[in-house]
């Protein structure tokens, strides 16, 4: 029996799947992805918010660098905005999404965002407050504030 056999017929607690979601894998994330990554280091999981589609947690760098090169997963029609619309980075694979990712992340860095926090803290603040509805407008049971 290879070990991959051997860790998908093995169910015990401390062998199972990782899940993200899970209250008791949540609480103690450290040891459970540990316990992932020697025994179960890609495993299926759910989501309750999206029910029937199947999702995987990939525990180990090996198989999360694999799986992004892989050409059968695919971020196309992902994030779709409409028909016919140009495609974003966030559905580009390969050599495409690599070469826009290079032109974007010299504006997206630690220090432009730095420089341009006034600038996003008062257009925040000025939507905000444009947004905010009158103590009028609110029903009895809210607060506008």
């Amino acid at each position: 029996m290879s070990t991959a056999e051997e860790r998908s017929n093995t169910t015990s607690p401390a062998n199972a799947p990782f899940h993200p979601f899970h209250p008791e894998h949540f609480a103690h994330p450290y040891e459970r992805l540990k316990q992932a990554r020697e025994h179960c280091p890609v495993g299926p999981f759910t989501a309750d918010t999206l029910p029937g589609v199947p999702f995987y947690f990939l525990a180990q760098d090996v198989d999360v660098r694999a799986a992004l090169n892989s050409s059968h997963l695919s971020n196309q029609g992902n994030f779709e905005l409409a028909n016919n619309a140009p495609a974003v980075i966030t559905q580009m694979d390969g050599e495409e999404h690599t070469h826009l990712r290079t032109i974007l992340e010299q504006s997206f860095n630690a220090r432009i965002f730095k420089e341009a926090r006034p600038f996003i803290v008062r257009k925040t603040t000025e939507l905000l407050e444009a947004w905010r509805p009158s103590p009028s407008a609110c029903p009895p049971r809210c607060s506008p504030t």
